[in-house]
């Protein structure tokens, strides 16, 4: 694993870590666009955006921006959004829908964060050929 990569996964753990106690609130996103998003937590604590063919997702302390291909095996079940951000050595992200001590989002906007996420990745690709 790079230096990076390390890096990248450790702030992502404390990020994670700071999540299940009072966090500060997450840091405020440039302007989205038309086909931009941003999904807060609950107790705000918590966003994932996906802005152009970007994915940012920001925790207390630290903010991880992969392009949006680089996630994959997004799902939804048992009340919690998983998916994995690839070369990056996060195996599985996973985000609560309150149920659970985390940050909270709701069903209807996992869906629609995967939704947007796989017609970026389909774009992405089409632009490609």
């Amino acid at each position: 694993m790079s230096y990076v990569s390390r890096t990248l996964l450790l702030l992502t753990t404390i990020g994670c870590l700071a999540c299940s106690e009072k966090a500060a609130p997450v840091a405020k996103s440039q302007t989205l666009g038309p086909e931009d998003m941003q999904l807060v937590s609950s107790d705000k604590s918590f966003a994932l955006e996906l802005i152009g063919d970007s994915v940012h997702v920001y925790m207390p302390g630290s903010r991880v921006s992969v392009p949006s291909t680089y996630i994959e095996n997004m799902k939804y079940a048992d009340g919690r959004l998983r998916f994995d951000i690839r070369g990056l050595g996060v195996r599985i992200f996973e985000v609560g829908d309150g149920t659970e001590q985390g940050a909270a989002i709701s069903q209807q906007e996992a869906l629609l964060f995967m939704s947007a996420v796989t017609r970026n990745q389909a774009k992405q690709e089409n632009a490609g050929k």
